[in-house]
């Protein structure tokens, strides 16, 4: 801080201002109030003006309260209803379609075997113009041709050049932005071409100011610019009078702040706002007219978390007074002292605190956009020569550019990483260069015989426009186990998901019709390279295996949608992830993290939040394509099941009482006394683990333990696996039938057996009752929702290790299935043990 440029102009600042603090999210607006806390205690040393400008903001009272705290002055909210010119909002569905809707309906009386559903839907006009694109693609899978309703924007975006006034069109990336603009001037003559230009930020900076002059000229000399996020903040152009959204955002927020660039003066007489939809998402939202539009537009603005309490904060302003050599208050010395990064060094005049070798790292990394170097990662566009592309991040780099990745903001492939640089090549080009990278090769002939099977064109260009391809790059995330931790992520594979043009299935939820496409997935045979690691808030937990992870999942997805609805929360999805995943069956694992610390968490209540669920019985108009942005698995699971906003509420409130109830399991007060495992209780556990892993087959581990004795087999997949693996369970239920044993497993035995003796033999054993799930008859002694694994082995002193994605090798999962069956063996002495006791079981639930 001493040899800091702007010390010497800071400590003579009378007023700070902030524009657009919400921009910059929880985390973000956290870190700049911070430092107003700083300069106003320790640089300025008091007496800073402080203001802060922002038109979206869902909670400016908390902030005001904690200006007020810190600059001792007091703060005044002003607040002003915006000056607001007469709106059209015109929302662009498709083209022909009462011609198409003529068609189907002929079609339907002259083929009786179509769906009852297509004739209800072509029968009302209102209807049909809301599914139309859905009804053709579902026609078109049972053979049926018809035109295509598809609305180039094009077409529409030529004709707004003969306005006198400014259109903004804003669209999802660069790319797709160079490409709109490049189409329009080539589809119109030359005189008009000057009229359109792009304005993102690869645009230099003097070509934006000349843009945003010829715009604001009038009459304008320019009329359409087509932007991405640069023209959302901070500039006033007063011609603008309409606002095109190519795609919806997923904050509503920057929904707000596009369309406040509209309409700024009267002379304009009235505005409009076009809506383009160009993904399922969006579509949902607008196949629902404009009261899909106005439900959409007025969920409560997402929250910025500002809070006294975040111990980011506190991390941040604690390092910085250890380097300004200032005294640190007690709640900070301590948290540096857990995180190991400070100190005692010895000098002349006693001993003084000084940062740890892992503390002048931390402090170096601790930068305002990411944890890590102020610089970013190198990339370069091989197509034609090679040019330099704008860096990415190293979180980036790690969460989606890693080889085999799509770049959407490029229509590119990743192909390669090297020396810290990272290459790609067009999708339109990546046909010439396949032999050159052997995954591409294999992904490309992958992805050639999936369409060829069913029955579709080719198309890796169109289809990544159409987000028909889409590139998923799994992370292993390793979140802190309870509170505030470091926080670490590494790319362990990629996976291309290929989503059927054609083959389309139709599910009904109640009155709304949900179509959803075949899918496949390549797994891509890649090296992963990076690891980017900051400081967040999360939970982490080892569920047992009686819960089902599909619930668990469909049940995150309504939380996190929930938090976003509610208007006490308001939280954005890019605020709290809940991940749940299903990595070494039987198991899972539930994790709760920000990925930027807010310090939301700490704040969080499950029990209000099981409150908050009883406002929300009815179901929200967009639920739907809502969970499906938040997850599309379980979209598609909710969809196959045809659930309805009831079971998904169930599955909710099971989620929140399960991670509510999870630090419970207490034996103390019941006067448990837990006997020594022995071959003489009857009692034989068997488990089984397996899982996928990419560039092997599947492995597969069995374990038994009988209180004595264990037997373990471990294989990767062969031909012969499943016979080897029913051959173990076979001899385990053969000596549980002879010597009168209960088998107690976690596993569904009856999806590994593969020969019909063997299953008679499990059958008989299960009318028998003695074939049982310790951690589902656990948890109905203990009435509680989920077990967590790690605490039970701590009880029971066993101890499970943890698998970390794609480090899954024949010793440890030999390890971790033994150990499983060890504590699923004792978790049945506990299950016997209340039952001497005469523990009454909670009653059974009903299931979905």
């Amino acid at each position: 801080p001493s040899s800091s440029y702007l010390l010497p102009f800071l400590r003579v600042t009378d007023l700070v201002v902030i524009d657009e603090l919400d921009f910059y999210g929880s985390k973000g607006a956290t870190l700049l109030i911070s430092m107003i806390e700083l300069i106003n205690d320790y640089i300025k040393q008091g007496n800073l003006q402080v203001a802060i400008l922002t038109a979206t903001l869902g909670n400016a009272g908390e902030l005001a309260s904690i200006l007020e705290k810190i600059t001792k002055r007091k703060t005044v909210i002003v607040k002003g209803k915006p000056f607001r010119i007469r709106n059209c909002t015109y929302i662009v569905l498709g083209k022909n379609v009462e011609s198409i809707r003529n068609m189907v309906l002929d079609y339907c009386r002259k083929y009786n075997n179509l769906d009852s559903w297509v004739r209800e839907v072509a029968e009302d006009p209102h209807l049909f113009r809301k599914y139309v694109l859905d009804i053709v693609d579902y026609l078109k899978s049972k053979g049926i041709k018809l035109p295509s309703p598809y609305v180039d924007p094009v077409e529409i975006l030529k004709y707004y050049l003969r306005d006198d006034y400014v259109t903004v069109v804003f669209t999802p990336s660069i790319k797709t932005a160079e490409r709109l603009m490049r189409r329009l001037r080539d589809s119109v003559e030359d005189r008009l071409k000057n009229l359109v230009a792009v304005h993102h930020h690869l645009v230099p900076k003097n070509v934006r100011e000349k843009i945003e002059e010829y715009a604001r000229a009038k009459p304008p000399k320019i009329k359409v610019i087509i932007t991405v996020r640069t023209l959302l903040q901070g500039i006033d152009i007063g011609n603008i009078a309409r606002i095109v959204h190519y795609g919806l955002p997923v904050e509503v927020r920057e929904f707000w702040q596009r369309e406040g660039r509209k309409g700024r003066r009267r002379e304009l007489g009235e505005a409009e706002t076009v809506i383009i939809p160009i993904s399922s998402w969006d579509r949902a939202i607008g196949s629902n007219g404009l009261k899909g539009v106005e439900e959409y537009s007025m969920i409560p603005l997402e929250k910025v978390y500002v809070l006294a309490s975040n111990k980011y904060a506190i991390l941040f302003k604690a390092l910085f007074k250890v380097i300004a050599d200032i005294p640190l208050r007690d709640e900070e010395l301590a948290l540096l002292k857990e995180l190991g990064l400070v100190r005692l060094a010895k000098t002349l005049s006693g001993e003084r605190l000084e940062l740890s070798d892992r503390g002048l790292e931390v402090w170096r990394n601790l930068n305002f956009y990411e944890f890590g170097p102020p610089y970013g990662v190198r990339r370069l566009l091989i197509s034609d020569g090679v040019s330099e592309a704008e860096p990415i991040s190293r979180r980036d780099l790690v969460e989606r550019y890693q080889p085999g990745a799509i770049d959407y903001s490029s229509e590119a492939i990743v192909v390669k990483i090297e020396r810290g640089t990272l290459y790609e090549v067009p999708s339109s080009k990546i046909e010439a260069v396949r032999l050159e990278y052997p995954f591409v090769n294999e992904a490309l002939g992958h992805y050639v015989a999936i369409k060829g099977r069913w029955g579709e064109k080719a198309d890796l260009v169109g289809d990544v426009i159409k987000g028909k391809l889409n590139s998923v790059v799994e992370v292993n995330v390793r979140v802190p186990k309870s509170g505030f931790g470091e926080y670490v992520e590494k790319p362990y594979y990629v996976k291309w998901i290929i989503e059927s043009s054609k083959r389309v299935k139709i599910a009904k939820l109640g009155n709304t019709i949900i179509p959803y496409y075949d899918e496949e997935v390549i797994m891509l045979d890649v090296n992963t390279y990076g690891t980017y690691r900051d400081f967040t808030y999360g939970y982490y937990y080892r569920v047992d295996p009686a819960t089902d992870p599909v619930e668990l999942r469909i049940g995150a997805a309504a939380v996190r949608l929930i938090l976003r609805l509610s208007p006490n929360y308001a939280i954005s999805f890019r605020e709290l992830n809940i991940s749940v995943e299903h990595l070494l069956a039987p198991t899972c694992t539930v994790a709760i993290w920000e990925p930027e610390a807010s310090g939301i968490l700490s704040i969080l209540k499950w029990e209000d939040i099981l409150s908050e669920l009883e406002k929300f019985k009815d179901p929200p108009t967009l639920w739907f394509p809502l969970i499906k942005l938040i997850d599309k698995d379980a979209a598609s699971v909710i969809a196959s099941r045809e659930m309805g906003w009831g079971d998904v509420l169930l599955c909710a409130r099971r989620f929140i009482n399960g991670i509510a109830g999870l630090e419970k399991v207490d034996l103390s007060g019941m006067g448990i006394y837990l006997p020594k495992p022995s071959v003489s209780h009857g009692i034989i556990s068997l488990e089984a683990a397996s899982a996928s892993a990419p560039g092997s087959k599947w492995v597969v581990a069995l374990s038994f333990f009988d209180g004595e004795r264990k037997e373990t087999f471990v294989d990767v997949g062969n031909r012969y696996l499943l016979r080897e693996v029913d051959k173990f369970i076979e001899s385990v239920l053969s000596r549980a039938l002879d010597e009168d044993f209960t088998v107690v497993s976690s596993t569904n035995l009856s999806n590994l057996i593969y020969r019909r003796t063997t299953r008679l033999l499990h059958d008989h054993l299960v009318s028998e009752g003695r074939v049982v799930n310790p951690y589902a008859e656990l948890k109905k002694y203990l009435n509680i929702e989920l077990l967590d694994i790690e605490e039970l082995g701590k009880i029971l002193n066993v101890r499970v290790p943890r698998i970390q994605a794609g480090k899954l090798s024949k010793e440890k999962l030999q390890e971790y299935v033994e150990s499983y069956a060890i504590l699923t063996y004792k978790a049945y002495l506990i299950v016997n043990e209340l039952r001497k006791k005469g523990v009454r079981r909670k009653a059974e639930e009903g299931v979905i």
